[in-house]
């Protein structure tokens, strides 16, 4: 049975760090250039669908803080029917449309725990109804609940808190 998660090492995450640049500055292109380099190592990218491409739009530029993320809503934000839409989107990505928002809600939670928010408050940056959806989540998804995941940041020193708790 394959593992779910794989981890790197901290000379791999250095080199993914240093094609990213600066977490403030990542965009679409740097991204990009890190899962062509990284990951697919100069393999070509999946052509998207102009609808998925939009979807994604959607998605990163206010549909998660909207929490307008049922597929019917975002499938009509890109003129297309619930089924084709979850069609596209898996055929586009290889990752179902659930799966894909979830690791986007879980990111960006994550980053909100990195730049030192709470459990409660990066639950509600996220997206997620509660602190305890929230743990149930990462802990699926990254195999550690929140508070494992700080402490392990904090004794690495990667917490950017202005406060100590």
């Amino acid at each position: 049975m394959p593992r779910e998660i794989t981890f790197v090492s901290e000379e791999v995450a250095a080199q993914w760090r240093a094609i990213l640049g600066e977490p403030s500055e990542i965009d679409k292109a740097c991204v990009d250039r890190w899962i062509r380099s990284a990951l697919l190592r100069e393999r070509r990218l999946r052509a998207l669908h102009p609808a998925i491409e939009r979807a994604l739009d959607h998605l990163r530029n206010g549909g998660l803080q909207e929490r307008r993320l049922s597929a019917k809503h975002v499938a009509d934000s890109v003129q297309l029917s619930p089924s084709r839409f979850l069609h596209l989107f898996t055929k586009s990505l290889g990752i179902p449309f659930r799966a894909y928002v979830r690791w986007l809600r879980v990111q960006r939670a994550m980053a909100a725990l990195h730049a030192g928010c709470g459990i409660t408050e990066a639950a509600q940056v996220a997206g997620f109804s509660d602190a305890a959806h929230l743990t149930r989540s990462l802990r699926q998804t990254l195999g550690q609940t929140p508070g494992e995941l700080v402490r392990r940041c904090v004794l690495r020193g990667e917490v950017h808190r202005t406060t100590v708790s």
